[in-house]
């Protein structure tokens, strides 16, 4: 079945819920409206098509020993691959966060047939990273809802909300905390492999 081709590419991100040291009850933020009004603004493609042969895998922009970042970023864009080519993938998880509608956890055997769901992608285990770029952005000042100091959370794309990171695309580029560049994690890279295959991430 060929993946349905991606209507949209906007910023995505993991919600501070996703960390239990930071506040509590906080969705992806992505909205409905802002992923409407994206699918308007730009046409998703696979990255690979702006990268050329020597293009590197990742590149980093980020305060980490180059050393340190590739060895961390290779082995995070690993887990995603095995996460994407071996388990079912919601292709709506941030939408359902915002809607406080959690899905079946059948959907996420196969059992069930769930809308926005896709089985697992086996071409991912073989697709390589091309200029997916991690970039660090500055940490949100502490406050009384992100009591660590440096935050470790940034503002997310569109200013609409904080997280630990998010994605934008055209090529693939994760933001990150200056003081966690880490949070470049399995979540962030999938979305940037599912984007790179054609599907449309921008519930995600």
């Amino acid at each position: 079945m060929q993946p349905p081709k991606a209507a949209a590419s906007m910023p995505v991100g993991r919600t501070l819920a996703r960390n239990h040291h930071v506040m509590k009850n906080t969705h992806r933020i992505v909205t409905a409206a802002f992923a409407i009004a994206a699918s308007f603004l730009f046409t998703g493609c696979g990255a690979a098509t702006h990268m050329g042969a020597n293009t590197p895998a990742f590149v980093n922009q980020t305060n980490m020993q180059d050393a340190d970042f590739q060895t961390l970023a290779k082995a995070t864009w690993n887990r995603a691959q095995t996460q994407t080519s071996s388990q079912w993938i919601d292709l709506w998880a941030a939408y359902r966060d915002l809607q406080n509608e959690p899905a079946d956890p059948n959907c996420y055997t196969g059992a069930i047939s769930c809308e926005g769901f896709i089985p697992p992608v086996p071409s991912a285990a073989s697709l390589e990273a091309r200029g997916v770029v991690i970039a660090a952005v500055s940490d949100v000042p502490a406050g009384p809802g992100t009591p660590d100091n440096p935050s470790g959370i940034i503002r997310c794309g569109g200013g609409t909300g904080y997280c630990n990171a998010y994605v934008v695309y055209e090529p693939c580029n994760i933001k990150v905390p200056s003081s966690k560049p880490e949070n470049m994690g399995p979540y962030e890279m999938q979305n940037c492999m599912l984007h790179q295959l054609g599907y449309d991430v921008s519930r995600r």
